[in-house]
């Protein structure tokens, strides 16, 4: 029995699968496929690098706060098979670098990165008690985005073409 009325009902015996954004189906067929002709691959190191740079024109945010430089943290995934990945944590670069060096990473270290999903899970499930947003979030999109980075580098395609 649907629930609602017109289009916008919902039948509960069909509801649609939750999925993280972490978990697309196109790349895991890929990422079985890799993993078939090359064997295992293991995430053998992080490091992250805060960049930051003074802006020539300072300027005032929609808060209110005056910024004179921009920096961002960038996490650095290595494979144990020389494949490195890139990603990019939005917010306060420098909390940012601690909260992936010392809250994230040691749980990436030695895990398969082309299992996107589940280690995007495992990282959220670390977290959600502190929150569902920040810095802990953050932190795993930087992280997340490394992994696709990896995954569509060890493919050889595009991160959008895996990502559908």
């Amino acid at each position: 029995m649907a629930v609602g009325i017109g289009p916008t009902a919902i039948d509960p015996a069909r509801r649609p699968v939750r999925r993280s954004p972490g978990r697309r189906r196109g790349a895991d067929a890929a990422a079985a496929a890799h993993r078939r002709g090359r064997g295992g691959v293991k995430g053998a190191a992080i490091h992250t690098h805060v960049v930051s740079c003074t802006v020539e024109r300072p300027f005032t945010s929609a808060r209110g706060l005056l910024h004179t430089t921009l920096a961002c943290c960038l996490v650095e995934l290595q494979t144990d098979d020389g494949i490195v990945g890139w990603g990019e944590c939005r917010g306060p670069a420098a909390a940012l670098k601690t909260v992936v060096d010392t809250l994230l990473a040691p749980r990436v270290i030695g895990r398969d990165p082309f299992d996107v999903g589940a280690i995007w899970e495992d990282l959220y499930d670390r977290v959600k008690d502190h929150g569902r947003a920040g810095l802990p979030v953050a932190g795993i999109a930087g992280i997340d985005i490394a992994l696709w980075d990896v995954l569509g580098r060890a493919l050889g395609l595009p991160v959008h073409k895996l990502i559908g």
